[in-house]
């Protein structure tokens, strides 16, 4: 193939590129193949870490994601006057709820993400299960938006969240905040389908329950808690452990 080196190539499985010791996460190796076979300049919108890679083929970084950088430069400056008690609650006919658990990658599956849209009160609970091994470590955040937002504004922030961050015109949060690890439970597990009995390129397929403890922050949110359900992939060939 025209303009293709062997320093190109990337190994999805091994998460690294077979030539460079510059980690990059395995849901972006798709991404990153096609942007080195073809010199362009892209950025990976749903990976652990953004990188671009220019027409040399060496990775850079690049804008970091909201998603997964806590980092993010959000402000959550509760003085804003938009900034009043959002309440949310997961069980209201207005909150919608996604689940991604694969991307465009050579990879099948990537860790687990609920999006919970609070669509009356613009705000988005974003929970991520690492699929790793089974001790399916959790990261939450929740981001508020202006009241005057648009929600096809914030759907397509969403959206920028697992794709390739193609929408320039989504909204922007006001605030940003972490949600404490210890307020979120596994409280089961229960393995669906094995890797053996599917031949499903080594993963095992497990359902999780899970509850959120109810919490608030700053007269910015009133969160009230919850239980749900996810099913999250985990690479058998990882060594998983119940830790």
């Amino acid at each position: 193939m025209e303009g293709f080196r062997p320093d190109m190539l990337l190994d999805c499985r091994g998460v690294k590129p077979l030539t460079t010791k510059t980690p990059i996460h395995r849901r972006n190796c798709f991404r990153l193949a096609v942007a080195a076979l073809t010199g362009l300049s892209v950025s990976c919108g749903s990976g652990s870490s953004e990188m671009q890679v220019p027409a040399t083929g060496e990775a850079t970084p690049a804008i970091v994601n909201p998603l997964t950088n806590p980092d993010s430069g959000l402000s959550n400056d509760t003085q804003n006057n938009d900034l009043n008690d959002r309440l949310l609650d997961r069980s209201a006919s207005t909150t919608t709820v996604l689940e991604i658990d694969s991307c465009f990658c050579l990879a099948p599956h990537t860790d687990t993400t609920k999006i919970y849209n609070f669509t009356d009160q613009k705000a988005v609970l974003v929970l991520t299960f690492d699929n790793e091994d089974i001790r399916f470590d959790t990261t939450a955040r929740l981001h508020l938006f202006a009241s005057t937002e648009s929600s096809e504004g914030i759907s397509l922030w969403i959206n920028n969240l697992y794709s390739d961050a193609l929408f320039s015109n989504a909204a922007k949060p006001l605030a940003d905040f972490a949600i404490a690890d210890d307020t979120i439970s596994i409280t089961s597990r229960a393995l669906l389908e094995s890797a053996e009995a599917t031949a499903a390129e080594g993963y095992d397929s497990y359902r999780i329950e899970f509850s959120v403890d109810g919490q608030s922050a700053d007269s910015a949110y009133t969160l009230s808690g919850f239980s749900d359900t996810a099913t999250v992939h985990v690479q058998s060939n990882t060594g998983a452990t119940s830790g």
